[in-house]
């Protein structure tokens, strides 16, 4: 897979909250994982595979806009 960074939060080398967009053109979020039982109990039920991630406000409002 290859991937493309379109949003990250000004660090350098992946060691932070990045939005990566794949060859297909969906996109992989990394963030920080939410461990906070308050948080997991308002969200539910989590399937498997799949995780909470918290990204800071800027990292999204860093994407490009397609028009």
């Amino acid at each position: 897979m290859t991937l493309k960074v379109v949003s990250t939060t000004g660090c350098n080398g992946g060691t932070c909250p990045t939005v990566y967009e794949t060859e297909s053109g969906d996109f992989i979020v990394q963030g920080f994982v939410v461990e906070d039982s308050g948080t997991m109990g308002e969200i539910g039920v989590v399937p498997a595979g799949e995780s909470i991630v918290r990204v800071p406000r800027q990292l999204l409002s860093n994407l490009p806009h397609k028009e």
